[in-house]
């Protein structure tokens, strides 16, 4: 069957969970943007369908059936295998201290931010109401995941709202250090479940105050998604999931 998906690129995966075409469509989305960095054999080695056949979906030949299509977007939207695209695209400059990283090839790449959205929607089975991000680095990433799952985006300002109720969010950096986040309460309606989406974590507490900020005011954090993870403290904040970790 030939492919017929290609007017339907305003649905979310949170409107389509149950929808079998949508389902099918999403799989050759994934597998298209997935090829920019796996080689078509080894996508055959991870998902246990042939080269031939993986060949004609991302060529539009042939329409994955809808157990294929659950498949492939198992078999894709793995953590370890999002990780080792990220790595790839991952920038690093040593110095004295150690070495900094830099996410802004991903940030800039159309076809992993989409990854990344359908391994958070596929992760979390869409089940939150919203997504928290912190200004300013996990915007884009958050963005990328409100786009794919259709679910609206806070976000967490170093400014303080002119107008209106809102969330204020303390982030302690040392005993005489505390940097200040404020979410507009009208932003997050009627929410009740969110997930924090962020770029990059050391110690945690940026993650850890917005998700005290946010329980305070009743909205459960279902998980936090962090792009990079440094080291091993950002693990004690609850329900954090990190793509990639790096000592």
């Amino acid at each position: 069957m030939a492919a017929t998906f290609n007017k339907r690129d305003s649905k979310s995966v949170a409107s389509t969970l149950n929808d079998k075409n949508e389902i099918r469509y999403r799989a050759v989305k994934v597998l298209r943007a997935a090829k920019k960095y796996v080689k078509l054999k080894d996508l055959s080695d991870l998902t246990g369908i042939s080269m031939p056949l993986i060949s004609r979906y991302i060529n539009g030949r042939l329409t994955p059936n809808y157990a294929t299509s659950q498949q492939l977007l198992k078999s894709i939207l793995r953590k370890d295998v999002i990780a080792e695209i990220l790595l790839r695209s991952l920038s690093s400059v040593k110095m004295e201290k150690g070495s900094v990283y830099a996410l802004d090839v991903a940030a800039s790449d159309p076809d992993l931010l989409y990854l990344i959205g359908e391994y958070i929607a596929q992760d979390s089975n869409c089940d939150f109401d919203v997504i928290v991000t912190p200004e300013a680095g996990g915007i884009t990433f958050a963005s990328a995941a409100a786009l794919v799952t259709g679910k609206k985006l806070v976000v967490a300002s170093r400014r303080r709202p002119i107008d209106g109720a809102y969330l204020e969010v303390p982030v302690v950096r040392d005993p005489t250090h505390i940097e200040y986040y404020y979410i507009p309460s009208r932003l997050l309606g009627d929410a009740r479940k969110a997930i924090i989406v962020d770029d990059f974590s050391v110690r945690g507490a940026t993650i850890q105050a917005l998700i005290d900020a946010l329980e305070s005011n009743n909205i459960a954090v279902k998980a936090v998604y962090l792009m990079v993870a440094l080291g091993t403290e950002w693990a004690k904040v609850p329900n954090v999931k990190a793509i990639l970790t790096l000592s």
